[in-house]
């Protein structure tokens, strides 16, 4: 849902949906900064697509970043707020967000997805398999696998950076 390449059967992820906003930081890559934060946010609602579910979606190499990056120089105060939050706006970290992209000579670049997520939509179109599993080493191990399909509803509700720096 985040990345995939909508190749055979991978959904294609908010990432390369097509008609979400871009914010570029740099030819090879850059540091986050305050005004590149707010250019996120500014793309999601000049899309009019602003809504109820706003949020960041970062990794954990850009949590350490945007909680080492001072807002304003020689003030105490980070991108990323004590409470976990970037401008006042909830952020989710998961490493499913990638930290391998490539830009220009810049490498290991990570990708920052801001958005209304009400518009990122998951279903699922077929039953759940259930396997138990009795004979591992004296355990019960369950699996369980779904089948979903997810889409972006409405591209302008996400804007994402695709060439952060985070070391």
């Amino acid at each position: 849902a985040i990345n995939g390449s909508g190749s055979g059967d991978i959904p294609l992820g908010i990432l390369n949906t097509s008609g979400i906003g871009a914010v570029a930081l740099g030819a090879n890559g850059a540091a986050a900064t305050w005004a590149k934060i707010v250019e996120l946010e500014t793309a999601v609602h000049v899309a009019n697509a602003n809504g109820v579910r706003m949020g960041y979606l970062i990794n954990a190499a850009t949590r350490g970043h945007l909680k080492t990056t001072v807002k304003v120089s020689g003030q105490p105060q980070y991108l990323m707020g004590e409470d976990g939050r970037v401008n006042s706006y909830n952020t989710a970290v998961t490493n499913l967000v990638p930290s391998n992209l490539t830009k220009g000579s810049g490498s290991n670049l990570s990708a920052v997805v801001f958005g209304d997520f009400s518009q990122l939509i998951i279903g699922p179109w077929a039953f759940a398999d259930l396997t138990i599993d009795r004979v591992t080493e004296g355990y019960h191990k369950f699996v369980i696998n779904t089948f979903n399909d997810m889409g972006v509803r409405h591209a302008g509700a996400f804007a994402a950076i695709k060439d952060l720096v985070t070391a």
